[in-house]
C-alpha cells in the first residue's frame, strides 16, 4: 500500500468518525429527553469509544503520511525533520497539526469529563469537522472566496453530519423501542429527528451544489474528469438517500397507527440503507477529496 492510499484510508475513518461523533451526540444532547438520550447514549457507548479512538489514531497518522507523499516514500513517514517543516511551513501541514490537536482534545474531554459527554463529544466533533475546511479544495481560493468557501464547506459538513450521524442513534431506538410511557417520548424524539431532518438534508443539498460550483466554477460535470465521476456517483448516492428518507418519513412513520411491528421494521431497514449509503458517501469523498477537480 502507498503512502496516497493510507492517507484515503485515514480521511475515510477520520470523517466519518467525526460525522459520527457530532450527529449522534448533537441530536441525543438537543433532540431527544434527557432520560432517553441517556439511557440510548449507554447503549451507544462502544461505538462512541471505538470512533473517539479511531479519530485520534487517523487524524495523527496524516501528517506523517502527508510527510512520505512529499518525501520519498515510506521511508520519510518518519523523517522528523520533514514532518517539522511540514507542519511549521505549510499551510495544509499547519492544518493538519490543527487537526491533530483537537481530535486528541476531544479524547481528553471524552475520558475526564464523563458528564458531559453529549455537550462535548458534539462539540468537539462539530470543531474537528469545522477544521477540515483549512485544506483541501475549501482552501484553494483566496479573497472573498477564500472565505466564503471554507464557511459554506464547514456548514455543509455540519448539515451532513447532522443528517447521518444521527441515523446510529435513530436506528438504536428503532431496534429498541420502548414500551409504555417511554413510547411517546421516543415518537417524541423520532419525530424531532424527522423536523431537524428536514433542515439537515435542505442544507446539505443547498451547501453542495454551492461547495460544487466554487470548487469547480460551474455547475455542470466532465465525466471525462475522474474527481468529478467520483462526485457525480456521490451526488447519485446522495440522491438516493434522500429519496429513502421520505420514504421513511412519509411511507413508514404514518404505518405506525395501523401496523407498528411492520412499520418499525421497515424503518430499521430504511435507515439501515440509509447508514450504509451513507459510509460509501463519506469513502468517495475521501478519494476524490485528494484529486484535481478539473
Amino acid at each position: 500500500m502507498t503512502p496516497d492510499y493510507a492517507l484515503i484510508i485515514c480521511r475515510f475513518v477520520a470523517d466519518g468518525c467525526a460525522l459520527l461523533l457530532w450527529g449522534a451526540h448533537a441530536y441525543l444532547w438537543a433532540g431527544v429527553a434527557p432520560a432517553l438520550a441517556a439511557k440510548l447514549q449507554r447503549q451507544f457507548t462502544p461505538l462512541t469509544a471505538l470512533a473517539v479512538g479511531l479519530l485520534v489514531v487517523s487524524a495523527a497518522c496524516k501528517i506523517p503520511l502527508q510527510a512520505a507523499m512529499l518525501g520519498d516514500g515510506w521511508s520519510d513517514a518518519a523523517n522528523l525533520s520533514l514532518i517539522h517543516d511540514l507542519v511549521m511551513d505549510t499551510e495544509s501541514g499547519w492544518a493538519l497539526a490543527v487537526q491533530m490537536l483537537l481530535a486528541l482534545l476531544l479524547a481528553i474531554t471524552y475520558m475526564s469529563l464523563p458528564a458531559y459527554r453529549l455537550i462535548s463529544l458534539a462539540v468537539g466533533a462539530g470543531l474537528f469537522l469545522a477544521s477540515l475546511t483549512m485544506n483541501g479544495h475549501a482552501a484553494m481560493h483566496s479573497g472573498l472566496l477564500g472565505v466564503l468557501h471554507p464557511l459554506n464547506d464547514g456548514l455543509h459538513m455540519l448539515a451532513v453530519g447532522a443528517w447521518v450521524g444521527a441515523l446510529c442513534p435513530v436506528f438504536l431506538l428503532l431496534k429498541h423501542p420502548p414500551n409504555g410511557e417511554e413510547w411517546d417520548v421516543s415518537i417524541a424524539a423520532l419525530m424531532r429527528f424527522s423536523t431537524l431532518g428536514h433542515a439537515a438534508v435542505a442544507l446539505t443539498l443547498l451547501t453542495g451544489i454551492i461547495n460544487g460550483w466554487m470548487i469547480l466554477g460551474h455547475v455542470w460535470l466532465d465525466l471525462a474528469v475522474p474527481y468529478q465521476r467520483l462526485l457525480l456517483l456521490k451526488i447519485a448516492v446522495a440522491l438516493v438517500m434522500v429519496g429513502l428518507a421520505c420514504i421513511n418519513r412519509y411511507g413508514f412513520v404514518p404505518l405506525m397507527t395501523h401496523d407498528r411491528n411492520r412499520a418499525l421494521r421497515l424503518l430499521r431497514l430504511g435507515t439501515g440503507l440509509e447508514i450504509a449509503l451513507a459510509t460509501v458517501a463519506v469513502g468517495l469523498v475521501a478519494i476524490f477529496g485528494v484529486m484535481e477537480p478539473i
